[in-house]
């Protein structure tokens, strides 16, 4: 009979080869997707850290030049809406209100329609009014508690005054905004205007405002973390490389249970 000396080892059990076999089969790929997506990785970790501090280190206050932006980003912003109001034009761009070719003002959220009340252009969302005067100049900001309801609609009276349409009714603003009371007139809509009717001056000098010398770097960060920074495909871009980080995550956990 045979023996077995301490040099030879017996053969592994049929299963403990398979999964040997699969873990080995695995391993490069799980390797490969793993340094393709760690450029990303480190891309979001770093630009997350500093946008969490973005405050404390002023990073609101630093600007990037335009030039060093790829593909001129800050031309291209993703929504604009133009409103008439009086005899002329305001318009809004992430979150900030243009008048000629200044920022003016900031918006809690996105603006239901504009006109004028009081003396004053009246920018109004669902909950909020931001008023301005004819200059652009900011007055005053309203939150909710200010308005007769939730705001649907923005609308305008046979007057050529701004009223609002909520769920129980239509209401135009009375004593300086200090108070509402019922529309019984029809109301034409005062929404944003469709762009052919926008003049080109207005768009041209709304953009160049927009654009400034450029962007301040907590902006340039975030849109580094979205990977809007890189153009229309780039969120795409950013959205594969999570894909590839939760498969390398998965088969990682699936070798080790191996």
């Amino acid at each position: 009979m045979t023996r077995m000396t301490r040099t030879e080892k017996s053969p592994a059990p049929r299963g403990h080869r398979r999964q040997r076999q699969g873990t080995r089969a695995t391993t490069p790929w799980h390797w490969r997707i793993g340094v393709g997506a760690s450029a990303f990785l480190l891309i979001w970790a770093v630009t997350g850290l500093l946008l969490n501090h973005a405050g404390h280190l002023g990073l609101d206050r630093v600007t990037v030049p335009g030039k060093y932006i790829p593909g001129h980003h800050a031309g291209a912003p993703e929504k604009m809406l133009h409103f008439a109001a009086g005899d002329g034009w305001v318009t809004w761009i992430g979150g900030a209100l243009y008048v000629d070719d200044r920022r003016v003002a900031e918006t809690p959220g996105t603006p239901l329609g504009a006109g004028m009340a009081d003396g004053a252009v009246a920018v109004t969302g669902e909950d909020w009014i931001v008023l301005l005067a004819i200059d652009g100049t900011p007055i005053e900001r309203l939150g909710p508690e200010a308005l007769p309801g939730r705001v649907r609609a923005v609308g305008r009276t046979e007057d050529g005054d701004m009223a609002v349409v909520t769920e129980d009714g239509v209401f135009r603003p009375i004593a300086g905004f200090l108070g509402w009371e019922p529309v019984e007139d029809a109301v034409t809509q005062a929404g944003a205007a469709p762009p052919g009717a926008v003049p080109a001056g207005t768009v041209i000098a709304a953009l160049a405002a927009y654009r400034g010398e450029g962007l301040a770097l907590d902006r340039v960060l975030l849109e580094l973390h979205t990977g809007r920074l890189f153009g229309r495909f780039g969120p795409y871009v950013m959205d594969a490389a999570a894909l590839a980080l939760i498969v390398v995550a998965l088969t990682g956990l699936w070798a080790a249970a191996r």
